[in-house]
């Protein structure tokens, strides 16, 4: 962490914290996404531009800003992402 921070008590509250969000969301069955390399779909994905990434088929998720979850199969937040620009 910048600044010599990442022992501060605030940080590891923190840091308990999400732990606890993690594990509830487990428990109750939140799953995230992985995106990456998978054709876009805007049921699980919203774009925000194309890149150009080596191995990535045209059309696919090349790159992720934000992860999306799913509870079983129902999508609670869509992963917000780039696609892979074609080939010109």
């Amino acid at each position: 962490m910048i600044g010599g921070y990442a022992d501060s008590p605030l940080a590891k509250g923190m840091d308990a914290i999400f732990r606890e969000y993690e594990k509830l969301f487990r428990e109750e069955g939140v799953t995230a996404m992985d995106p990456l390399g998978k054709p876009f779909d805007p049921h699980y994905h919203e774009a925000f531009g194309f890149m150009d990434k080596k191995g990535v088929e045209e059309g696919a998720v090349a790159e992720f800003f934000r992860p999306g979850f799913l509870l079983g199969d129902k999508v609670l937040r869509t992963a917000k992402v780039r696609l892979q620009q074609k080939k010109k």
